[in-house]
Parts: structure tokens; C-alpha cells; sequence
């Protein structure tokens, strides 16, 4: 099992929100860190991306609760902050800067 973090940890997947990490202990012993990307509006599917944003790895709500409860998933929310700095803002949105301005 993976050993007890200092930050704060949660223990059921009810409690997931996107952009949430994962340390995910690895059959072979290696661990992994993965993000919560998309949740399914039943909440029992969760996309988990690496590092790069890749796709990485779904998992269904009942094995993320097997492996929570065994100790081999440990999900870490971030600070407020970083959580908010690491949001992506998608392109053309209400955020994008104008691509041309209209001249008079």
C-alpha cells in the first residue's frame, strides 16, 4: 500500500472533482501520477490523464473504490490555487483574444 501523504487525501470517489491527482500503485510496484480529466454525468466512469495531458487510464467507480479502499490509490486535491492555474481555457472562448478588429 501506498504510504500516508501530508497533504490532504480523499477516500471515496463521490468526493472526486476534475483535476484532482491520483498516485496510482502500479502492479509491478511502480507508481504513477495521474490527473482527473472527465468525470461521466453518472459518475461511474473517471478519465485519468498523465502528466502531458495524454490519455492515460479510465477507471469505472468500483475499482477506484477497490483500489482506494486497498491502499493502492491515494487521490490528492491540490490548493485551490494550483488547482485554478492548471485549468486549460478552451480556444475561441469567451476568454480568447479577438483575432481581428472591426475598422471603421
Amino acid at each position: 500500500p501506498l504510504a500516508a501523504a501530508s497533504a490532504p487525501f480523499l477516500t471515496s470517489p463521490a468526493q472526486l472533482e476534475t483535476g484532482d491527482w491520483m498516485v496510482l500503485l502500479e502492479p509491478d510496484g511502480a507508481t504513477r501520477e495521474l490527473k482527473l480529466a472527465w468525470i461521466s454525468a453518472q459518475r461511474s466512469l473517471f478519465l485519468w490523464t498523465d502528466h502531458q495531458g495524454t490519455r492515460a487510464r479510465p477507471l469505472g467507480v468500483e475499482e477506484l473504490s477497490t483500489l482506494m479502499r486497498e491502499g493502492q490509490a491515494r487521490i490528492v486535491r491540490p490548493p485551490a490555487a494550483d488547482k485554478a492555474n492548471t485549468k486549460k481555457k478552451a480556444p475561441g472562448g469567451p476568454d480568447a483574444a479577438p483575432r481581428y478588429q472591426k475598422t471603421a
